[in-house]
Parts: C-alpha cells; structure tokens; sequence
C-alpha cells in the first residue's frame, strides 16, 4: 500500500465557519466553527 499526501485549503467564510477543502480531491471538503471541527 502507498502513501499519499494531500495538500488541503483551509479558509474562514463571512459567517465565520472554517472550511477545509482539497483540490486535488474534488467534492471532499468540510467546515466548522473552529480548526479542529473541519480538520476531523
């Protein structure tokens, strides 16, 4: 099995939710109202 790295996007929105996303990955994404909620 290999490994692969991902490099994620992490933004704050105008209401204030974080949002995570990959570009390589298109369609996975996340949000949270702090770091550690989208990153999970």
């Amino acid at each position: 099995m290999s490994n692969r790295t991902y490099f994620a996007v992490f933004e704050i929105g105008e209401d204030g939710l974080y949002r995570v996303y990959f570009l390589d990955l298109p369609g996975c994404f996340s949000y949270g109202k702090n770091l550690k909620k989208p990153s999970a």
